[in-house]
């Protein structure tokens, strides 16, 4: 079952909710206005139900997106006016006012989400001095004055009409508050796995060849500084034979499906803690773990799958070899007063190189696993 933090909610979601939510609580004003004979404020509403419900069949359709930011500023404005007129016409103790701070924090969520940082900074404080400001002159309003209700129509509200409008606004504005939160921190949640997915695949993309999808040369030093236990282990350095001439007889296509298919074979014949790197063109590095033996088998083992692939390209068939500059760990031993053991990898991989080099001069399509190169090597 998926966790609710892992929804990925829609950009258009939010609206559809800020406007079913808004709808559905001032069609309860409507019916509470209506029932206890305040019919300028159940008119407010039915214009209020009116404009979220047009809100809603904008957002529906998808191109809410387009002008949020108003569609936004427009629903702050309506929910602050509301709850403002109420509170002046109805009195303090009803509760009306919370609605203008529930408002200031639904539109800071979507602006949020929704605006550069430049804007979401301007728009909000703007916002807030907007509230701050309305709910402060209420509050002095209704201290120095009576509510409209009382003032203009000579009415009073009963002290169970004011209970029950309190209890009904705390609750609601406790809904909603925790309602969007949620949905805040749903989002919030889902930004940063998205972010967490993205720096994933950069971390991918910067460690790993695009074409081949192996490890690239600058991945080397990181994975060999990284291995917990080198132990033993061998450095290849392969070349693929007449690379050039089959770009050149067949084009770079071809090319690129040879570099593919040997790509395969490598990754397929490399284990978890081996490294695989495409060093350069048609060049690989590999650093195998185990002994000279077992290192040798499996790069032969390489070697033939090498030698019998059949590659398809255009209705041609292609194929390719491979030649193996081949060292093993143990031989930088032999020459430590040569070479500082920090940059045991650098040497072997130039010893490989060498032995490589050796191999493309005589007679290619082989595996050069002598200490040929070595002494120029080390001095």
């Amino acid at each position: 079952m998926k966790n609710i933090l892992e929804i990925e909610l829609k950009s258009s979601f939010k609206y559809q909710m800020i406007f079913f939510v808004s709808a559905i609580m001032h069609t309860i004003f409507f019916a509470i206005f209506l029932v206890n004979e305040i019919y300028a404020l159940m008119t407010f509403n039915i214009v209020s139900v009116l404009f979220y419900f047009t809100g809603g069949i904008v957002s529906r359709k998808g191109d809410i997106e387009k002008h949020g930011t108003a569609w936004i500023s427009a629903s702050y404005a309506e929910i602050t006016a509301h709850a403002v007129i109420c509170t002046v016409w109805l009195g303090f103790e009803t509760c009306y006012f919370l609605y203008a701070i529930v408002a200031l924090m639904v539109a800071a969520y979507v602006l949020y989400l929704a605006c550069e940082k430049h804007q979401f900074l301007k728009m909000i404080m703007i916002f807030a001095a907007i509230t701050l400001v309305l709910t402060l002159f209420s509050l002095i309003y209704l201290n120095k004055l009576d509510p409209l209700i009382t003032s203009i129509f000579h009415r009073t509200l009963d002290k169970d009409q004011i209970e029950f409008m309190r209890g009904l606004n705390i609750i609601f504005d406790i809904i909603v508050t925790l309602f969007f939160s949620g949905m805040f921190i749903m989002e919030i949640h889902d930004l940063i796995r998205r972010l967490n997915t993205a720096n994933e695949k950069l971390n991918y993309s910067a460690m790993h060849d695009a074409l081949t999808g192996l490890y690239n040369r600058r991945s080397l030093y990181k994975l060999y500084d990284e291995m917990k236990d080198k132990g033993h282990f061998c450095v290849i350095m392969g070349d693929i034979d007449n690379f050039k001439k089959i770009n050149d007889t067949y084009g770079h296509g071809c090319g690129d499906e040879v570099l593919k298919n040997i790509s395969a074979i490598i990754n397929d014949t490399a284990d978890q803690k081996d490294i695989a790197c495409r060093w350069g063109g048609e060049e690989f590095l590999l650093v195998i773990m185990g002994t000279k033996e077992d290192c040798l088998a499996r790069l032969n083992e390489m070697r033939d799958r090498i030698i019998a692939l059949k590659i398809e390209y255009n209705n041609i068939q292609v194929k390719v070899t491979m030649t193996f500059g081949f060292v093993d760990c143990l031989e930088i031993l032999e020459h430590t007063e040569f070479i500082n053991p920090s940059s045991n990898i650098d040497a072997l991989v130039q010893i490989a190189d060498s032995r490589l080099y050796y191999g493309k001069e005589n007679g290619k399509n082989t595996i050069i696993s002598t200490n040929v190169g070595i002494a120029e090597m080390c001095g």
